[in-house]
């Protein structure tokens, strides 16, 4: 996903990638060195290792939410014991379901979800360099066997993001953009400021960056856009 109107990009991680050339050393982007493209980390290692913290997180959540239980049983067991069809036990069981239910998406499932949502915006950027990277290997008349290897490198990108987007829709996490051009900030988060020129009004969307995620009617990740202000706000 392209960043529009800041006047400035993203380093390039692929801005002089030197892929080995079969034609044994006849090109220069060849003899250029260490391949930058191999330093580019490995989309489904960084996903692991984010997942494992994340995991180490969710135990001390977890440990807290036990305690709360745990007080919670503790005040029911002065109360008289329930007998089964009583309206107390009825209430109890439905407490101690809806508790899981919301430790589950708090704790678990909505950090997992946020972390594959990262792992795609890092994909569409590397697929974005990697386009770019192989577009200026075509305008110089490089050897066709480094754009080859470059289409390649982007085709894996695009097939990380393709399995991690199925991974997001099976748990019912769809994309979305909101169809106002005034800024929403129920949908949307502000992650750039734009003053206004002639024509231009403040809280309309200068820029959208990044799509948002919705599960259901919860916002997984709002929309990412850069918006436009007054120029003594910027």
């Amino acid at each position: 996903m392209e960043n529009h109107g800041t006047g400035q990009r993203e380093t390039d991680l692929f801005d002089e990638p030197a892929i080995a050339d079969p034609t044994n050393g006849r090109s220069s982007d060849a003899a250029a060195g260490r391949n930058k493209l191999d330093d580019a980390p490995d989309t489904i290692a960084t996903a692991a290792l984010v997942m494992a913290r994340a995991v180490e997180q969710q135990f001390a959540a977890l440990t807290n939410v036990l305690q709360q239980v745990g007080s919670e049983l503790q005040s029911l067991r002065q109360a008289p014991t329930p007998r089964p069809g009583d309206a107390v036990h009825a209430d109890v069981s439905e407490r101690y379901r809806e508790l899981c239910e919301q430790f589950h998406e708090r704790e678990v499932l909505l950090p997992i979800l946020r972390t594959l949502i990262v792992i795609i915006d890092r994909c569409l950027e590397q697929e974005s360099q990697l386009q770019q990277a192989i577009d200026r290997r075509i305008a110089a008349g490089a050897d066709a066997a480094i754009i080859k290897a470059l289409r390649q490198r982007k085709a894996m990108r695009t097939a990380d993001r393709t399995d991690i987007e199925n991974v997001l829709r099976a748990f019912g996490v769809d994309p979305f953009q909101s169809p106002d051009s005034t800024f929403d900030r129920s949908l949307q988060t502000a992650v750039g400021r734009i003053p206004c020129r002639d024509g231009q009004v403040p809280g309309q969307v200068a820029n959208r960056l990044r799509l948002g995620y919705r599960r259901g009617a919860r916002i997984v990740r709002p929309e990412c856009v850069e918006v436009f202000v007054k120029p003594s706000d910027s």
